[in-house]
C-alpha cells in the first residue's frame, strides 16, 4: 500500500509537469525511479496513463480521469495529516500556482519571505506568466487571473477590482502638454498594448456605465508589461495600466497621473481552480494570505 501511494504521488507530480526529469527533480529521486514508479502505477491501474515522444509526454484519457480521482484522493490524505493542526504554520503541502508576471514581480515574490515564515511546511512551485495555461493538462492547484474569466467549467473566487489609471512621463508631459480632456488626445500619442499588430491603438474610458474606446496616434506597439512601461518611461506616449504597476514611478515623479476624470473600467482580479469541493488547507491558506496581500492595491 505504501508503494501504491509513492507512485499516486510520483503521477501527481508527472501529470502537473508534464515531464519525468522536473518531477523527479522536485520529488527529489532518480528520473530512473520516477519512471518505474509510472510503470508499476500503469501495471497495478492496467491502463496507459500518460502517451510518451521523445520529446514529451500527456495525460492519456484513462490518465486524465486517474488524475482527478489521484486528487480527490490526495485531498481526503491531506485533510487527515492536517486535521488536528490547528496552527496554520504546520500545515504541510506543495502547491503550483500560476500568476501574471508583473503581479508576482511587484506583489507575490517580495512578499513571500513573510509566507514562508509564517507557513514554513508549504512549498510552493510559482509559474509568473502572462500566458493562458491550462489547469488541468498543465496541473495547476491554482491560477490568479486578471480581466474576464472565460474558463466557465472551472471555479473563480473573487479576490477584488484592480484600479486602472492613465499616465505619462514627465519628459512626454514637457513635450506635449498635459491632456485635461477627451478633445485633447488628438494632440497626443498612446503607447499600443497589443497581443497582435492588428489591434489599433485607442484610449478607453469608463462614463456612466458605458465604455467608449478614441482613436489615437501611436508609434509603438508592445505586447507585454515591462516594454510598456519602459516606453511611457521613455516619453513615448501616454498608458493606461493598473495602478499597482506603476505606484512607485508615481511616488518617485518619474510617471504622472492624467484625465483622472477618463479611466477605464476596473478589471477584476480572481482565483481559478478545479475543483468546488477539493480545496486542501495549503491552498486555502495561500488564497487568504494572497487575498489580504492584494486588497490594498485593490477597489474597495
Amino acid at each position: 500500500m505504501d508503494n501504491f501511494i509513492k507512485n499516486i504521488n510520483i503521477f501527481i507530480e508527472v501529470a502537473k509537469y508534464n515531464s519525468f526529469t522536473k518531477a523527479a527533480m522536485n520529488l527529489n529521486m532518480p528520473k530512473s525511479y520516477v519512471s518505474l514508479g509510472i510503470k508499476k502505477l500503469e501495471e497495478q491501474v492496467g491502463a496507459r496513463l500518460f502517451f510518451r515522444t521523445t520529446r514529451q509526454i500527456h495525460l492519456t484519457y484513462e490518465g486524465k480521469e486517474y488524475y482527478d480521482r489521484c486528487l480527490s484522493l490526495l485531498f481526503q490524505l491531506n485533510e487527515v495529516e492536517n486535521l488536528f493542526k490547528k496552527d496554520k504554520n504546520k500545515i504541510k503541502g506543495h502547491l503550483k500556482i500560476s500568476i501574471p508576471s508583473r503581479i508576482a514581480r511587484v506583489i507575490l515574490i517580495p512578499n513571500l519571505p513573510k509566507f514562508f515564515s509564517n507557513f514554513p511546511e508549504i512549498k510552493l512551485s510559482l509559474c509568473s506568466t502572462d500566458c493562458y495555461v491550462n489547469l488541468i493538462q498543465d496541473g495547476y492547484d491554482c491560477v490568479v487571473r486578471v480581466g474576464d474569466l472565460k474558463d466557465s467549467s472551472y471555479i473563480s473566487k473573487s479576490i477584488g477590482e484592480l484600479k486602472i489609471i492613465n499616465c505619462a512621463s514627465v519628459g512626454y508631459i514637457n513635450q506635449f502638454g498635459k491632456a485635461e480632456s477627451i478633445a485633447d488626445l488628438s494632440k497626443h500619442y498612446i503607447i499600443n498594448y497589443a497581443s497582435s499588430d492588428s489591434q489599433s491603438p485607442s484610449f478607453e474610458y469608463f462614463f456612466n456605465e458605458k465604455t467608449y474606446q478614441v482613436k489615437m496616434k501611436s508609434l509603438l506597439t508592445v505586447n507585454n508589461a515591462e516594454s510598456y512601461i519602459s516606453a511611457a518611461v521613455s516619453d513615448l506616449g501616454i498608458i493606461q495600466i493598473p495602478e499597482y504597476d506603476v505606484r512607485n514611478l508615481i511616488e518617485k515623479n518619474i510617471l504622472y497621473k492624467i484625465l483622472e476624470n477618463y479611466q477605464a473600467q476596473s478589471m477584476p482580479i480572481a482565483f481559478l481552480y478545479p475543483h468546488r469541493k477539493h480545496i486542501i488547507k495549503p491552498l486555502n491558506v495561500f488564497m487568504e494570505w494572497f487575498k489580504e496581500l492584494i486588497h490594498s492595491f485593490c477597489i474597495n
